[in-house]
């Protein structure tokens, strides 16, 4: 038979879940991890105004103050420079410039659990497009910014992570798919110049045309390997080890040219393996190309056929100037060269 006593005992334990959820919402709120900011863009123009909600407690763990602090009066009128720290690590370009952004105004929202800044960017015209890339908090890699951007009628909401940071938009309704589409080839251009180097180091000896379509095919074959292999999430390395294999194969190849012997001709074979490695490096060079109004796939469809053409064009003229002249003739010298270069690339994606 069961006391008053125990009977209270028990109906209290009943409650005990309730009493601990409502204990935890009676906490401060910076008592608690929130890892989202909240930026708002809006467009007219050449006016770029923003709002940026940054929650107490992720300021407050970033900046390693009290978070009583944070909430003070004084500090939204006296620490606007700390703030900017934060500020600009919100990085927005317009048509390839960086715009640094004015705090205009600081005040407390949502009943004191956020800091929320009204900013402004100073363009200097209208730009065709945007790009935002955002790390603010680098000690939580699970930190998410929720992006809302505005121009006129047209509104794009995205979430930013750590692994995918940036935003792309086009300013021109019409053109905008092929503005991104240049964007993304020229990128594909740009991205190339260890892998141009490796193509030389490859074509330096010559040989006969068939056997230079061959040496190119499989360095091609490889790096569509490696991108298929990294975008279907099958294998996949570090970007620095990427980078320093990459860099190490154009050391290799001006190694192999320097120290050539008649016999067995291994290129195809040195384009294929590394080619992968050189795959996973383009993939990687396409997913950090800022993106919005194109899927991924079709980005980085574009991506690769700006780095295909490159390489076809750079072969194919490497391949003319080595049916004029003697292929051995300045091959010591180029591969001294490769050697140099490679080293440096070595050196600048490694330290």
């Amino acid at each position: 038979m069961m006391t008053g006593a125990s009977v209270f005992v028990v109906g209290f334990r009943s409650y005990i879940p309730e009493l601990v959820l409502l204990l935890g919402l009676a906490s401060p709120v910076w008592a608690h991890e929130q890892n989202v900011s909240q930026l708002g863009l809006r467009l007219d123009g050449v006016r770029l105004q923003g709002e940026l909600s940054l929650h107490v407690s992720d300021l407050a763990r970033e900046l390693n103050m009290p978070a009583e602090q944070l909430i003070a009066p004084a500090f939204a009128r006296h620490e606007t420079d700390r703030l900017r720290q934060i500020v600009d690590r919100y990085k927005l370009s317009a048509d390839g410039q960086v715009v640094s952004a004015s705090i205009e105004d600081v005040r407390l929202a949502d009943k004191k659990h956020n800091l929320r800044l009204r900013l402004i960017y100073q363009l200097p015209r209208r730009p065709a497009w945007l790009a935002l890339e955002c790390r603010p908090f680098p000690a939580s890699r699970s930190h998410q910014v929720l992006l809302t951007l505005t121009e006129g009628q047209r509104l794009s909401h995205r979430v930013l992570t750590w692994e995918e940071p940036a935003f792309f938009w086009s300013t021109t309704l019409g053109e905008g798919r092929w503005l991104i589409a240049r964007r993304l080839a020229s990128a594909g251009f740009g991205h190339l110049a260890p892998h141009l180097l490796f193509l030389v180091g490859l074509l330096l000896l010559g040989g006969s045309c068939r056997w230079q379509m061959v040496i190119v095919g499989s360095l091609l074959a490889g790096e569509g390997v490696g991108q298929l292999l990294l975008h279907g999430e099958v294998l996949t390395f570090s970007p620095d080890f990427v980078g320093a294999a990459v860099a190490l194969s154009v050391i290799y190849i001006a190694a192999d040219n320097l120290l050539a012997r008649e016999g067995w001709d291994a290129r195809p074979l040195a384009g294929l393996g590394f080619g992968v490695l050189h795959g996973f490096d383009l993939a990687r060079g396409a997913d950090e190309v800022l993106l919005s109004q194109l899927s991924p796939a079709a980005a980085r469809l574009w991506f690769s056929l700006g780095a295909l053409g490159l390489q076809l064009a750079l072969a194919l003229a490497v391949g003319l100037v080595l049916a004029r002249y003697e292929p051995l003739r300045g091959a010591r010298a180029g591969s001294l060269l490769l050697l140099a270069a490679g080293l440096w690339l070595f050196c600048a994606r490694t330290f």
